[in-house]
């Protein structure tokens, strides 16, 4: 077992974390640069770093694991045979959240029973058979690197290929949530997530993809316009949820348009 960093920052901002980090850890670690920016290169590097181990686990920058996290996952391999186990994804905040934002449930995730196979996978809780990775080119798509769903369109590739994705809810993982994460923050990320969903479609050669996408965005925003006008007497929770509903029509729609949103670019 040992933990691979790939840093995206060329002149090596990780360097010291990971260094301090190494003096108390048990587990062997390693760090490389990947200079090229977008977090498809980034993942791409860690896979590589990787080498010949049997499976991968990936973990988010902001999310903390529990003590038996590893051990739940491959115990879920090993009883489910499956190549891809995936696990919950916590939220826990850095602050107290407001009312609205609990009440709203905004960043709760669907949890299943374990052993329950699913229909989709992300990086931020999953453990992967490195066989697996190496069978899709990449295998992260770097027509994704600044986009993200780069993720989203591998697990796809890898359903589409045969591979069974199990859940298994004991391996829990936490994501910590900061103030900067507020409303506006989550119809962006709707929208983004909306956006880049249209593209792994597309990706993936699905037949009509933009003519659905578009069809589908144009409801999605006048569902959530017709919603808005009632949802500023029922509360500013059910107000947000009325403006992601047309965040998420604008991001299918600016899809099917081929309008690419970049939620990882950064000016420098």
């Amino acid at each position: 077992m040992r933990i691979a960093v790939a840093d995206n920052d060329a002149d090596g901002s990780a360097l010291s974390t990971v260094m301090e980090a190494a003096t108390y850890l048990k587990i062997p670690i390693s760090y490389e640069i990947e200079p090229i920016r977008g977090v498809s290169f980034a993942r791409n590097r860690a896979v590589r770093m990787a080498g010949e181990c049997d499976y991968v686990a990936f973990v988010d920058d902001d999310e903390f694991v529990e003590a038996n996290w590893l051990d739940e996952l491959l115990n879920a391999q090993a009883r489910h045979d499956a190549e891809v186990i995936l696990g919950p994804v916590l939220a826990a905040f850095d602050y107290e959240p407001p009312v609205w934002l609990v009440k709203g449930r905004f960043f709760e995730r669907p949890r299943h029973t374990t052993g329950t196979s699913v229909g989709y996978g992300r990086t931020g809780n999953a453990l992967v058979a490195k066989g697996a990775l190496d069978r899709i080119p990449g295998p992260f798509d770097p027509a994704f690197a600044f986009s993200g769903a780069e993720d989203t369109l591998l697990f796809k590739q890898l359903l589409g290929s045969g591979t069974r994705i199990v859940w298994c809810d004991e391996a829990v993982v936490t994501e910590v949530n900061s103030a900067s994460r507020n409303a506006m923050w989550f119809l962006k990320r709707i929208f983004g997530s909306a956006n880049s969903y249209v593209f792994c479609q597309r990706a993936l050669g699905v037949s009509g993809a933009r003519r659905v996408s578009a069809v589908k965005g144009l409801a999605l925003i006048g569902a959530g316009t017709l919603a808005l006008i009632p949802s500023f007497l029922r509360g500013f929770d059910k107000t947000v949820w009325a403006c992601a509903r047309v965040a998420r029509g604008l991001g299918h729609l600016t899809g099917a348009l081929s309008v690419k949103h970049k939620r990882y670019k950064v000016s420098t």
